[in-house]
This record gives C-alpha cells, structure tokens and sequence, in this order.
C-alpha cells in the first residue's frame, strides 16, 4: 500500500471524516503517514511551518486551494514541488494537473456556539443521509461589499428576495447568521449556490454541501460543473443575467426537479463521496506519480520551504519577528502593558498569513475594525444642495446617502448595463439626479469589462464574463457638464481610477473638486508605483484626509488653492 504524508496550515480542521470507516486509508493509498515514512508528500495550500525536511527522495505534490482571482502562488515556491494541483491554466509549473482541488466539505462540522464539533459527521453519515424537506429554497450571501463580485451577489439576493419575497429564506453574515450548513441546507428541497468566482475546474463546497444533504442546487459559479456531476442533478444560472436567473429559479422552485431527479442527486453525491473527495484526488495522483517515479523519474532529498520564505528580505524578517512575539505570552503581556496595538498579535493560521502579506486584506481589517459600518465614508461638511460626483454608481446607494444628508444634486457615471439600470429605476423622476451610462477616463472609448472575477474592470486580467461598455473622455464630459465647484467626488472604478486622476491633475480639473474619495484598485499592473506616483501629484493640490490603502481614502483640496 502507498504511503502518503498530507501536510497543512489547516491541521486542526476534521479531515479524516472524509475517508470511510474511520480508516485512514483511501483506494488503498494510505494518509496522514509519518512525513520519514512516506512514498509521497502532499502539501495542502500551505506549510505549517518555515521548512520540511524529507529525508528520502519521493515526489511532493502542492495543492492549490485558492481560485487564481484571489491569489497567484510564488513560482519558486512551486517550483520546489514535482507536480502543482489546480484549476489555474496558467500556473507557472511544467507538472500541471488541472482539476478541481476536493477542497474540504462545511455540512456538519460546526457546533450551536460556532466552534468545531468534536464528533463531525462523518463519511458513511453522509451516504446514508436523507433529511426530511419540509421548506423550500435557502441562499447564503452576506453583507460584505468590498468586491465587484460581493457587491454583485448582493444585489442579485436583493433582487431575488424582492421576486420571491417569503418563498425564499436568505442567510449569511450581517443577514441571517447560522452555526451549520445543516441549518441552511438539510430541511430545503433547493438550494442557491453561489461561488466567488466563476473559473473552469474550481468549485467548492457550495456545491458539495448540497449534494451531500440530498439538495437540488441552483448554482452559479464554475463553468464546466458538467464534467464533474450529471446534468440532472443541478441547474445554472448567470447572477449577471439577473431577470433569466429569477426566471429560472422561479421555475425550478415551483417544479418536482428536487423529487424527479433523485437518481442524478444520489450520483452526485457518490462522486462528491468517492471521485472528488480530496482523498480520492489524491489517492489517484499519488499512484500516477509512483509509476512514473519507479521507471527511473528518481527524486532528491530536499527541504522544502513556505511560501514566505520567497519574499523579499525585509518582509521575511517582518514576519519572523511577529511569529516569535505572537508565541511568547510574557512578551505579549509586556507589549499590551504599553498599549502596543500589533494586530499581528491577535492573527491565526491563514488570517495571520494574508495579514503579513496581503496589503489590501490587512487594510481591509483595519477598516472593518474602525468603521463597522462605514459612516466615515459619509461623514462631509457639505451643504445643502451639495454637487457630487459619483463615478462608478453601482447600485445608487452612494448617491441616496447625500440624497438624504444634504439633499445633493449627484451625478452619477455607470457604465454596467444592469447597474445603470438599478439607478435609473431608484432614481426615476428626481430631477437632481443625471445618470450617465458610461464610465470616466482619459478620453473617449469602447472597452470590455470582466464582470466575474474579483478584480473586476477593464483594467485587470481575469477570465470572467464581459460586457462592452462606453468610456468618456473626463475633461471633455465635465467640462459640458459646466459644474465649476464639486464638493465631493467619489471614485471606485476598479482600477480605471489611475488613468481618470491623472487625465483630472493633468487638465487642473482637480482643482474643481474639494472632497476626493477614491477607492484604489492592487489587480492593475505596475499599482503600487502607479498609486506612489498619484500620491504624490495629488499633494500639489490636496492633503490625506484619512487612508486605509487601497480600500477608501478621502483628499481635501489644499486651503492656499482658488475655487
């Protein structure tokens, strides 16, 4: 029998209920081997430590579990590894095996008080599971909007819960909390599945919970879900085709399907069960890998090293020293003494990791943790009758709040059909305010925008859906446009911010503007010395209000500046 070592960050999740009968063995692969002892090593999204030393020459295989629209891995850290799991096409690594990654399932894993159970169910639990379905349909969203893709969720959950009113039952951080997925899937005939992105072999457990409860979903997310799972047992939609996707969710809802197609859930989840289970994927590469090792493919002893390790010099150290305060309590307790504030401290596994080298998620947490509900956003001395400028409008909530506060004329540039539309409709017949279906830029043109992936826009690459869409010229619009005095301007553009405030400091158009609140975009090329190089032009005619990087920041025109 193969031995096969499985290494994680993520050792305290119940991985083992995912092989039959409490063994640790799967298609006579056996796992969780001593790392000395095995035939093949298999490292799960991350090392748990700085190094792992192997002492006999075997393959290692590294398995990507994040989808390529939130995190791109270091090629020499992959580079260590002999063959890279992913559903990323374009991983620099000349051992690749596109697939999806058996990320682990959630269904029954977590107690009333939100922590682990002790005692999860387990795999023969599921092939036996048969919950009674006495309602209808679930979604699980949540109120996170700092994403093209989370703000578009969220609006398609509005818009469904509106078409469906008490017929569905929403659920999500900030909407509806739940310990389990049981709560939201095991008495629900259907289920909304929505992925975070919409990539070729990456779904996740979005889409096995339901299986494993014997619920029909109506997913959104992966494109080619129809290699992995019968056609029969789940049904598509587009959140980005709205009205089609209510459409289709109306008609599945009121149907048999769930009852109809028993026979495709059954074999669904056998297959989530016995081919995608992360022991099953792995269980098959390591033999494929075993054969190719023993004609003559032969493997050195080597050390492998964490991704961090890769980073530059001063990042390394950076990280070493919060790793050595964060496991010293006494040194802990000294630092708190003089009210050091190290949110480093308070980081674990995979939060502590994105926080030393994640610059836009460690932002995002200190905003979270000053501004719970974004009032600093909205917190502007303006007048009454104030003029806004409002580029990139979304769904219109930006321009009700100064509706409201200062009864502001706004105008609004969107240049998404389906959002331009959302505004004009909130907004029908208030004259103060004037919608342009169009986004700004520096000059006038004709762009396509990826609506799928996180880093959405014209202006980052990714494999989501497009839409074309109409960029104006800013100088020649605003000009027409005729407002000599905006006193707050607002831009979220998803990275066509750098190209429209350059155009804005190069044509003085600036000086117009006395509030500047920009949300800066990390997905476009060369950002980081694009965003330096902004900073420093902004300054000839502004000061930093307040900056949480490449979330929100807020610039006030200079006091020695004409009007």
């Amino acid at each position: 029998m193969i031995k096969a070592a499985f290494v994680t960050q993520h050792s305290n999740w119940p991985w083992r209920r995912q092989l039959p009968s409490g063994s640790t063995s799967f298609a006579e692969v056996q796992f969780f081997a001593n790392i000395h002892d095995a035939d093949v090593v298999f490292v799960y999204d991350a090392l748990p430590e700085r190094s792992l030393d192997l002492r006999k020459p075997v393959p290692t295989v590294f398995v990507v579990s994040e989808p390529s629209n939130v995190k791109r891995y270091n090629q020499k850290f992959l580079a260590q590894f002999d063959a890279v799991i992913t559903a990323d096409r374009e991983t620099p690594h000349a051992k690749r095996i596109l697939t999806q990654a058996g990320l682990p399932w959630h269904v029954g894993t977590m107690s009333a008080g939100g922590e682990l159970l002790a005692f999860p169910m387990q795999f023969e639990e599921f092939e036996t599971h048969s919950p009674q379905k006495s309602k209808l349909v679930s979604v699980v969203s949540s109120n996170k909007t700092f994403t093209a893709e989370h703000r578009a969720r969220l609006e398609f959950v509005t818009k469904l819960k509106e078409a469906l009113g008490d017929e569905i039952d929403v659920f999500g951080r900030g909407i509806a909390d739940f310990s389990d997925k049981r709560d939201v899937l095991d008495a629900y005939r259907y289920h909304i599945a929505l992925e975070n992105c919409a990539i070729d072999d990456y779904w996740t457990e979005k889409l096995a919970d339901p299986f494993l409860t014997s619920t029909f979903p109506i997913y959104h997310g992966c494109p080619n879900v129809a290699d992995y799972f019968p056609a029969g047992a789940f049904r598509t939609i587009d959140i980005y085709d709205p009205e089609n996707a209510v459409a289709i969710i109306k008609e599945v809802i009121h149907s048999n399907i769930a009852e109809q197609n028993r026979e495709h859930l059954s074999e669904a989840r056998r297959r989530v069960l016995y081919e995608h289970n992360v022991f099953a994927l792995l269980a098959k590469v390591a033999k494929d890998l075993i054969a190719t090792n023993s004609v003559g493919d032969k493997k050195s002893i080597r050390t492998l090293y964490a991704e961090n390790e890769f980073l530059p010099l001063p990042i390394r150290l950076s990280a070493r020293a919060r790793s050595y305060v964060e496991h010293r309590p006494a040194v802990l307790s000294i630092l708190r003494s003089f009210k050091y504030k190290a949110s480093f401290a308070k980081k674990r596994g995979v939060h502590y990791w994105k926080y030393v080298t994640n610059e836009f998620y460690r932002s995002h947490q200190q905003w979270i943790a000053n501004n719970p509900s974004e009032d600093l956003r909205f917190r502007y001395d303006l007048p009454q009758g104030a003029n806004i400028l409002d580029v990139g409008g979304y769904a219109g909530d930006f321009v009700a709040r100064f509706r409201s506060i200062c009864d502001a004329d706004v105008t609004v540039f969107e240049p998404i059909p389906t959002f331009a539309e959302t505004i004009r409709n909130r907004f029908a017949g208030d004259g103060k305010v004037r919608l342009y279906e169009a986004g700004l830029s520096d000059q006038d043109e004709t762009v396509r925008f990826d609506l799928d992936a996180d880093a959405s826009g014209a202006f980052g690459a990714s494999d989501g859906k497009k839409v074309e869409v109409s960029l104006l010229d800013a100088e020649r619009v605003l000009s027409e446009r005729g407002v000599s005095e905006w006193h707050l301007a607002k831009l979220n553009i998803e990275g066509g911010e750098f190209a429209l405030l350059n155009r804005l400091i190069d044509t003085n158009r600036i000086t117009t503007i006395k509030h500047l609140q920009v949300q800066f975009h990390l997905h476009v090329p060369d950002a980081r010395r694009k965003y330096k190089n902004l900073a420093k032009r902004l300054q000839r005619t502004h000061r930093l209000e307040w900056r949480y990087p490449f979330v929100w920041e807020s610039w006030v025109r200079r006091d020695d500046l004409s009007k």
